[in-house]
């Protein structure tokens, strides 16, 4: 992308870095900062040094037990996939009386339910299962890797910061001073050719060292080649991102104190059991596309993230919040209070949002009323159940079609329950637009956008 003409170069990977984004650049300005500061879908900007290979024996060679999890975990999905979708869609055509033919659907609705609740519980425990042969096998990776692997990955670190070019090298602290001297307010030039620093470190794949090791010996490797600067976890100017995905390391020097979505609302806010990221709830309402006058309403709230960036970054809509629980409402409300507070504070306009104790399944607002509908709704896990979401997702997306109005009323729905969604999406009240899927917290949840269908 160009901002203000200059050539902007990005690296990103939304599944193993979710909201951090590592640029570079030629030409620096504060401006440039500014701008990249209002994308509000990132969590944190970094200042790209470059990626280096480093060499194979990092890696343990393949063995056997790594095809043969393979092979294991294959026939088990295989195994599964046949023995736990048992449906037969086949229907008897028999002429019943209409008494006659609603208990037959709803004994075929309550059998059809009973058997999601077993899929489920059988992916489950297959996905748990899956999970912990995984984990299995790194660890039993890091037990085959020799003493003299070890010792050559981990000593391949240590030199590692030196196998980067100067010019990026220089490139990348020459826009992290600036940032230094306009955020963090650093104006002594001696003291930022030295800083304090500390190395985040993240890996994929299967490596003969951990993350703490990795950490470690690159910030050793930093201090190699920069004998003036100084590690600290603690305090610390500087932070370096590092990641090791597989052979390839990135590099890049932090220009966020914070994240960046996260300067929308309080930091110290009321957090919910399942609070949501800014940059997701930002994302949400972005997918929706919001025009002014429209009436958005969050049906399960939680802590009130979704409308407090509503009202901040779309101002011209109306807003309505609410949630099933007490505590949630309760933290919602006083949320939306601090917020309306903070903006008088500061003279900026929010739009307004009322925060009201409903249940999502009978919400207060006529059919055909809402022109938005955006929700994070349960996965099962921290909140609610897998089983139970098998009754609570058909009976929400009713209610969620009924108040939305025709052919422009939309749902932006964030779950990890995707195939109780595309169910629905494959009836004839909902139109699927599109659909994606993000991390989150380490796990891949879906982002789905739905149009109701005009009523007939």
């Amino acid at each position: 992308m160009k901002l203000k003409e200059e050539k902007v170069q990005v690296y990103v990977d939304k599944n193993e870095l979710p909201g951090r984004v590592l640029f570079s650049l030629q030409q620096w300005n504060p401006s440039i900062l500014f701008l990249l500061k209002k994308l509000q879908t990132i969590e944190h900007l970094f200042a790209y040094v470059g990626k280096i290979t480093l060499n194979h024996s990092l890696l343990p060679s393949p063995s056997s037990s790594s095809s043969s999890l393979k092979d294991s975990i294959n026939k088990n999905d295989n195994n599964n996939d046949n023995n736990n979708d048992p449906r037969d869609d086949s229907e008897v055509q028999v002429k019943e009386t209409e008494v006659e033919k609603q208990i037959l659907n709803e004994q075929k609705e309550e059998k059809d339910q009973n058997e999601e609740r077993k899929r489920i519980n059988s992916k489950d425990k297959k996905r748990k299962r899956t999970k912990q042969e995984r984990k299995e096998h790194s660890k039993q990776i890091r037990i085959e890797a020799t003493p003299e692997q070890r010792s050559l990955g981990l000593d391949q670190l240590e030199s590692a910061a030196s196998l980067f070019k100067e010019d990026d090298w220089e490139n990348a602290m020459k826009i992290w001073k600036t940032f230094a001297q306009v955020t963090k307010g650093i104006k002594n030039l001696e003291l930022l050719g030295s800083p304090i620093f500390r190395i985040t470190a993240k890996s994929a794949g299967n490596h003969v060292f951990n993350s703490i090791e990795l950490g470690q010996r690159l910030a050793d490797s930093v201090v190699k080649r920069c004998p003036s600067w100084r590690p600290s976890a603690k305090q610390f100017e500087l932070e370096i991102s590092a990641y090791l995905r597989f052979d390839v390391l990135h590099l890049g020097f932090s220009v966020t104190d914070t994240s960046v979505s996260l300067s929308q609302v309080d930091p110290k806010r009321n957090l919910g059991v399942t609070a949501l990221k800014p940059a997701i709830a930002y994302t949400m309402l972005h997918m929706a596309k919001i025009e002014p006058g429209e009436i958005v309403v969050d049906p399960m709230a939680g802590c009130g993230t979704i409308p407090q960036l509503g009202s901040s970054n779309f101002p011209l809509a109306i807003y309505f919040a609410g949630d099933v629980s007490d505590i949630a409402v309760e933290k919602s409300q006083q949320n939306q209070m601090e917020m309306d507070t903070k903006s008088a504070q500061n003279k900026t306009w929010n739009a307004p949002c009322q925060v009201v104790k409903w249940n999502g399944k009978r919400l207060p607002f006529a059919s055909d009323s809402v022109d938005v509908i955006a929700t994070d709704m349960p996965f099962g896990k921290r909140i609610g159940s897998k089983e139970g979401n098998v009754e609570l997702y058909p009976a929400i997306l009713r209610e969620f079609n009924r108040v939305l109005k025709p052919t422009t009323g939309r749902a932006v729905i964030l779950t990890q329950e995707s195939r109780l969604i595309f169910n629905q999406a494959s009836t004839d009240s909902w139109k699927l637009n599109r659909y994606f899927t993000i991390n989150q917290g380490g796990l891949d949840v879906f982002l789905f956008l739905l149009f109701k269908h005009k009523n007939e």
